[in-house]
């Protein structure tokens, strides 16, 4: 990725396509003002042919349909009239293609044509044929190869981007697919592949038969994997005999409860991922044996451990130095909860928590199809394929530091000027999810560590109190009884004092209290909540803490963890990918108050194909720092059609403009003084009251309704921030959000993320930051690409949602001068 999913740069075939569109190099189109100078002065005299054409080819590599150019006339079915005359037998109305669905993640098409030719009243074998040729080319589930273009009528002609990919081995986002089948030339069938999902035809008139074809193209697979299905996690944990222990072939076992007696089933083996979180755990942090097993869960405050995990077979090379884990004990107070692993009377409650890298870890191992080794070659895999295999692909999701990021650091401000200190954002459920920031020494908001200011009694003073109060009424100490009773009384009440209870807590500055021990021994006590750190100026998004019971909630939630020890062939619920990450990624969203917006999307550069790939990405993962050229469309440019704006006003605000009331709206040509127009809601979501509701989280045990309101603080704190300019520091926002729709001259590469702009923008919208690489603070994200085939026309349609330029939004952690 150029930046990221979201501020990704075009590619450059495409910029230099456009460009010489503009400048009338390619005539496509004749019309743009650059062309009409260069005619005016005789230097360029433009041709208006740009005739689109069209191939399609069925599931047995036949051609059904050419369309486009003269030669292909030969290449169609053709339907003899009775007088001797030859008409073809298929006419292409329309063709679309596209890709949309959740962020990129679905390629689609539909296709219309008519058999234009009179239905015979008596049997016509000749009609008959035409006609089942065309039911059987199109059938439930069957591939089919689309390729389209335009004609190579200009020099300088870009196949890549002037027609449909044919080359399986060209990179860059533009690689094709195979049907499987060669053309009757020997040579392999190579386009956009799709598989027919609805084919429909209407007898429209006694001389139209209309067919009505609809599709979806492969390549999703990964999303509707089973997560929740049994595994054999035997290679898994032979990968590291060092650290896990097992018995010969048999499935490593974990133990179920510490407090059931060795004949009453203490272990179990291990069989989804739940299981092996706790025998990982269990494994790394004490070395059990059945002899040892009446001892307790003891890690004193928590171990943690991160790094020294096998790479999967599919991905030997890939970065996992942020797998890893760390346990919290709780008191039973505090963490309550049916799915965790622990004894019956508890007293004290250990809670794991692992990265979100670690999960994505887990998944690569056990995604795997159960056919094909995880470390088969590409050639193996091939022939599977060949042999009619329906999974023979490798799985990779892909989590780390340069995948998932956000920026996570909010600089404090009085006025328009920066203070210098640092707020990071908290998790507001961290019985769930956990945000840490670094050590104790290094993270001035104790994003990572949970407590709260408690009143102790300290018992010896009650005694005292009340030892005078009884003694005083002895006539011999000199004073009256109710006068002893008093003091006895202040004596008594001094024995309540403050007192900072930690009840999550990485690390103390005081040696003698409970720490978080490394238990690989690799990293100091201070240094594993490093290592485990999001490091806020990466943003690294990879070791985000996830509750071990909160993915077992997820997982019961979904009728998963139903299966009992006894029947471990019981069915058990389907747990999706696709459902899993959209549950979790809505935890950790409210966690953080709208800032990590996570997806798990389609790679759209993934040329590989054997592997199905999955990106996990934050929406509002800051851009790169590099500069990216973004295509800047306008009036006869060369390209456009037509181009539409349409403002997405909150509903919120419609309400409030309804009512009369303060639509939050404000006229930023005019404003004189932003800053003071915050309002009373506005200025409560600073730094003091997050960590005032921080405590009070602790202090009532982290109860769903103050998780809530946690949340709603940090959503007004992080949106406090000014979307597009540091200098205009009003928390109201300035300008609605956009959508804009654009329709061009066909052309290919555009994908999911690409960002593109326009000068057709109203003028509150141009804030020009020309030296970023950018002509307006004003971008706009590719979230649809469709393609149109009608008559000679191509047309490429590009749906966009509007975006603030990356550097934008960028605070300086320095005072104003």
């Amino acid at each position: 990725m150029d930046t990221n999913l979201f501020h990704r740069g075009v590619d450059s075939r495409i910029t230099t396509e456009l460009e010489n569109r503009r400048l009338g190099k390619t005539r496509i189109r004749a019309a743009s003002f650059d062309v009409q100078e260069q005619e005016r002065n005789g230097k360029f005299f433009p041709s208006a042919q740009r005739q689109a054409w069209v191939k399609i080819y069925d599931h047995l590599g036949n051609l059904f349909l050419a369309y486009g150019w003269d030669v292909f006339n030969e290449l169609n079915e053709k339907y003899v009239l009775p007088n001797g005359t030859e008409r073809l037998a298929y006419r292409l109305d329309t063709l679309e293609t596209g890709i949309a669905g959740d962020y990129g993640s679905l390629r689609n098409f539909k296709l219309a044509f008519t058999i234009n030719i009179r239905q015979p009243e008596e049997n016509d074998t000749q009609f008959n044929d035409i006609f089942t040729k065309a039911v059987n080319a199109f059938q439930i589930g069957k591939k089919i190869c689309i390729q389209y273009g335009y004609k190579n009528i200009y020099e300088g002609y870009n196949k890549d981007v002037n027609h449909s990919p044919w080359n399986t081995d060209d990179i860059g986002g533009f690689k094709a697919g195979t049907l499987g089948v060669d053309d009757a030339e020997g040579k392999e069938i190579t386009g956009e592949i799709f598989t027919v999902v609805k084919p429909e035809f209407t007898v429209a008139s006694l001389n139209k038969i209309m067919f009505s074809i609809s599709g979806v193209g492969p390549g999703a697979q990964i999303g509707e994997k089973n997560i929740s299905d049994s595994f054999d996690f035997r290679p898994l944990a032979k990968s590291n005999p060092g650290m896990y222990k097992v018995e010969g072939d048999k499935q490593p076992t974990f133990i179920t409860n510490y407090d059931l007696d060795d004949d009453e089933g203490r272990f179990a083996p291990v069989h989804n991922i739940i299981d092996w979180i706790d025998f990982d755990v269990q494994s790394r942090i004490r070395a059990y044996e059945k002899d040892d097993t009446d001892d307790d869960f003891e890690t004193e405050n928590g171990v943690g451990t991160v790094g020294d995990y096998q790479p999967p077979p599919i991905d030997p090379t890939g970065d996992y130095g942020n797998v890893g884990f760390v346990v919290f004990k709780f008191d039973e107070e505090y963490y309550t909860n049916p799915l965790q692993i622990d004894a019956e009377d508890q007293g004290d409650a250990y809670a794991y928590y692992v990265t979100l890298q670690y999960l994505t870890w887990l998944f690569n191992w056990s995604l795997q199809p159960r056919g094909i080794p995880p470390a088969a070659t590409d050639a193996q895999r091939e022939q599977k394929k060949k042999e009619g295999s329906k999974d023979y692909y490798k799985y990779l999701i892909q989590c780390d530091k340069e995948t998932s990021r956000a920026d996570l650091a909010f600089a404090d401000r009085v006025g328009d000027d920066f203070t210098g200190d640092i707020t990071y954002v908290p998790s507001a459920d961290p019985l769930s999810v956990i945000f840490n920031y670094g050590s104790y020494t290094t993270d001035p908001s104790r994003a990572s560590t949970y407590g709260a200011v408690m009143k102790s009694y300290n018992w010896w003073y009650g005694i005292a109190g009340a030892a005078i109060g009884t003694v005083g009424s002895v006539a011999s100490l000199g004073i009256g009884s109710v006068a002893a009773v008093g003091i006895g009384a202040v004596i008594a009440s001094a024995g309540y004092q403050d007192n900072l209870e930690n009840i999550i807590s990485f690390s103390s500055n005081e040696p003698d209290d409970d720490q978080v021990h490394d238990a690989l021994n690799t990293a100091s006590t201070f240094g594993i909540q490093d290592k485990l750190s999001m490091k806020p100026k990466i943003g690294n998004l990879s070791n985000i803490l996830i509750n071990r019971d909160c993915i077992a909630g997820i997982f019961d939630e979904m009728g998963a963890l139903k299966r009992t020890k006894e029947k471990e062939d019981e069915e058990v619920g389907k747990v999706t990918v696709e459902k899993f990450f959209k549950k979790l990624f809505e935890i950790i969203k409210s966690a953080s108050g709208g800032t990590i917006q996570l997806k798990a999307i389609e790679d759209p550069d993934n040329t590989d194909p054997f592997i199905n790939k999955l990106l996990i990405v934050n929406e509002n993962a800051p851009p790169a720092d590099e500069e990216i050229k973004v295509p800047v469309f306008n009036k006869n440019d060369g390209s456009v059609i037509e181009m539409s704006l349409k403002s997405k006003i909150p509903k919120a605000m419609q309400v409030a403009a309804a009512t009369q009331g303060d639509s939050n709206i404000e006229d930023i040509e005019n404003q004189e003084n932003p800053s003071d127009n915050v309002t009373e809601n506005e200025a409560e979501a600073n730094p003091a009251t997050i960590a005032s509701e921080k405590d009070g989280l602790v202090k009532n045990k982290f109860a769903a309704s103050n998780v809530k309101s946690f949340s709603a603080l940090l959503s007004k704190f992080v949106n406090r921030e000014n979307s597009f300019s540091e200098t205009k520091v009003n928390r109201k926002l300035t300008r609605f959000p956009l959508t804009m729709t654009l329709i061009i001259q066909g052309i290919t590469g555009f994908k999911f993320g690409d960002t593109i702009t326009s000068k057709m923008l109203p003028p509150k919208y141009k804030e020009e930051i020309i030296n970023s690489g950018y002509q307006t603070d004003i971008i706009f994200t590719v979230t649809k690409v469709t393609q149109m085939i009608r008559g000679n026309s191509w047309t490429t349609t590009l749906d966009t949602v509007m975006r603030f330029a990356p550097g934008t939004k960028t605070i300086k952690l320095t005072k104003k001068d």
